[in-house]
């Protein structure tokens, strides 16, 4: 494992570079109140595999924050009942919090960046028939729920937390746990 203490300038300067759009996908995915926490956990990740053993580009980001909103969904659920800590799992966000994390995942790079579905297939690591379907799905939940797709990720990421200076990412090996 990398010394996460030795500075790393290719992860600073994609840190630089990235953060707030990552911060951005995170408060999508989970929310404001989860978001920088999602944000951490995936730059700690990045700076344990080093960034000599990463080709660090976009998608590799967006892949490491998506990771770990995974794993933050799942906690959240279980220890509050709904996504971003709502008492029985009621949404505060409308219909964002209808959809499942992949779905959430999908409408942003699709609707929020604008790619294509074989791009958004393969940030994802699904195929391309089950980003079309599940896709399709989410846009027919935001539209019965009166929702704009572009409108609801403006409005949901106008909440994200601050972006933290980069050596202030508490990672394990900095006594973070």
């Amino acid at each position: 494992m990398t010394d996460v203490s030795t500075r790393s300038p290719r992860l600073e300067e994609s840190y630089r570079q990235y953060a707030g759009e990552m911060m951005m996908y995170a408060t999508f995915l989970v929310g404001p109140a989860q978001a920088k926490r999602v944000f951490e956990d995936a730059w700690c990740r990045l700076r344990a595999l080093g960034s000599e053993a990463v080709e660090l580009n976009r998608g590799v980001l967006y892949r490491q924050v998506y990771a770990a909103a995974g794993e933050g969904w799942r906690e959240d659920r279980v220890t509050h009942g709904g996504p971003d800590g709502e008492p029985g799992g009621r949404s505060l966000r409308g219909p964002i919090d209808q959809l499942s994390l992949d779905q959430r995942a999908m409408v942003y790079l699709a609707d929020g960046l604008g790619l294509r579905t074989a791009l958004v297939a393969s940030q994802l690591g699904l195929p391309v028939p089950v980003i079309e379907r599940s896709l399709g799905e989410a846009r027919q939940v935001i539209d019965t729920n009166g929702g704009d797709g572009r409108a609801l990720i403006k409005t949901a990421v106008a909440a994200a937390p601050a972006v933290p200076a980069y050596h202030e990412i508490p990672c394990p090996e900095q006594g973070r746990g």
